[in-house]
């Protein structure tokens, strides 16, 4: 018999990029619309982390995504599991996502990817607390599961949601880089976002207005200042109030 309860997932947002990919098309034809330079400069810090994900854990994002679709089965007295599959780029593919309770009463996590029905592989761990408001993820590059490549730290409190992502990737020239993003519960309009460039230390902020689009951000080793400059919701250029 089943000794812990059917485990809950962790929020969505403690793993996702979310509106990342609202700004990266802005590089696709305004490179040169000086109009749009403060925009363009928020876009190319997104393109990065979009890049990282993209090439190296797209399937393992989608495949935890579609977890919230499905119910949780016991698999022995302490661990859960979801079981499901979905198909993409031709490929049909089928996801083992484990919960296992542990001693102190946190939850362990695992899934493992299988495609076409070959032999299943680790893609993702993670672990959080029993009470949700510290965990873990991480990611490994798929189809190689020693290769760590996305660390994903979070904590949840009464006034935000945090989540700090940091490359892992050993062959990656960013390792160490991060991002953390702000989930602040009194303006959920607005989401916080702050680079930092392993190779220089450099940092970026940005907050970005989810619902329509509009923005600011501040980088002083680009604009030699440590004023916010901000876009509108057609993301042209104006002064901040």
């Amino acid at each position: 018999m089943i000794n812990s309860s059917k485990p809950d997932l962790p929020d969505k947002e403690t793993f996702t990029f979310n509106n990342l990919f609202l700004v990266t098309d802005s590089l696709n034809y305004s490179i040169k619309d000086y109009t749009q330079y403060n925009w363009i400069l928020a876009a190319s810090k997104f393109f990065e982390w979009n890049m990282l994900v993209g090439d190296n854990i797209k399937l393992s994002y989608s495949a935890l995504q579609k977890a919230y679709l499905y119910e949780a089965m016991p698999f022995d007295t302490k661990t859960w599991y979801w079981e499901y599959d979905f198909s993409e780029n031709d490929n049909n593919y089928t996801v083992f996502l484990y919960a296992t309770s542990e001693i102190d009463s946190s939850l362990f996590w695992e899934m493992y990817l299988s495609v076409n029905e070959s032999e299943k592989g680790l893609v993702l761990s993670g672990k959080n607390n029993k009470f949700f408001t510290q965990g873990q993820w991480l990611f490994y590059r798929e189809k190689y599961s020693s290769n760590e490549i996305l660390k994903i730290d979070w904590i949840k409190n009464d006034t935000a949601l945090i989540v700090d992502f940091t490359n892992v990737y050993s062959n990656s020239i960013f390792k160490g880089s991060s991002l953390e993003i702000i989930y602040n519960y009194a303006d959920t309009n607005f989401v916080s976002y702050i680079f930092t460039n392993a190779r220089n230390l450099r940092k970026s902020y940005i907050e970005l207005n989810t619902t329509v689009g509009s923005g600011k951000v501040k980088d002083f080793y680009v604009f030699g200042d440590s004023l916010w400059h901000c876009w509108d919701s057609n993301f042209v250029d104006i002064e901040c109030e």
